[in-house]
């Protein structure tokens, strides 16, 4: 059994990302599309 969910996708972010910000912070920069990452903000995430 897998702790990942079947319908979710992983994101691979390769530019570093400052871990002070936190993970609101992440989210916020997936959400806008800052990082170059392609994401309709209602697919899951694992």
């Amino acid at each position: 059994m897998s702790i990942l969910s079947s319908t979710g996708k992983i994101l691979l972010v390769r530019e570093p990302v400052c871990g002070r910000f936190g993970i609101h912070k992440l989210m916020a920069m997936i959400s806008s599309g800052s990082i170059g990452v392609k994401w309709n903000g209602i697919d899951e995430l694992c």
